[in-house]
């Protein structure tokens, strides 16, 4: 079908060679990729000592890694990026394994931020320490933005606009 003078599998102005061959392919549409992953005898035993299956382990492991690593469009009222906001979202559920200090650096922060203010909304009853314990989430917040930026950069200025385009309806 034919966009004005241009044709959808046409190459786009200034589109990177990933973002015109998912579109191209077909975005979004789920390709068997069959992985062969040695796992390493020293860690085969270690996982059988502990009951683990290291087959089922190594699937969960991979498989975090994939969903952690595959971009998502996000809601139309968080701006162009909302897959940046969908992707911090998945670095909550993911394993410790599959993430990079500064990603597991945000979360801890984050979940800590969380539990400070359930404790804050649930437990506290004197205004005087509220105002202080909501001084200390207000500092608290700010170091979770920081971790934020810090695993933004880790990760890529450009990420979230790539992953804008290569989600493109």
């Amino acid at each position: 079908m034919a966009q004005g003078s241009q044709r959808q599998d046409e190459p786009r102005k200034g589109d990177p060679e990933v973002a015109r061959a998912a579109r191209h392919f077909g975005a979004g549409q789920d390709r068997p990729v069959r992985l062969a992953v040695p796992v390493p005898p020293l860690v085969r035993a270690v996982l059988e000592r502990t009951g683990k299956d290291p087959s089922v382990e190594m699937h969960r492991v991979i498989g975090a890694f994939f969903r952690k690593l595959t971009p998502e469009r996000g809601p139309e009222t968080k701006g162009p990026y909302a897959g940046e906001v969908r992707y911090f979202e998945r670095l909550n559920d993911s394993p410790s394994e599959v993430l990079t200090a500064p990603e597991e650096g945000f979360v801890l922060l984050n979940r800590a931020h969380e539990a400070f203010l359930e404790v804050l909304a649930t437990k506290v009853s004197s205004e005087d320490v509220r105002r202080e314990l909501e001084e200390l989430a207000a500092g608290l917040a700010e170091l979770v933005d920081a971790a934020q930026e810090i695993a933004r950069t880790d990760r890529g200025e450009d990420t979230a606009q790539f992953e804008w385009e290569i989600t493109e309806p």
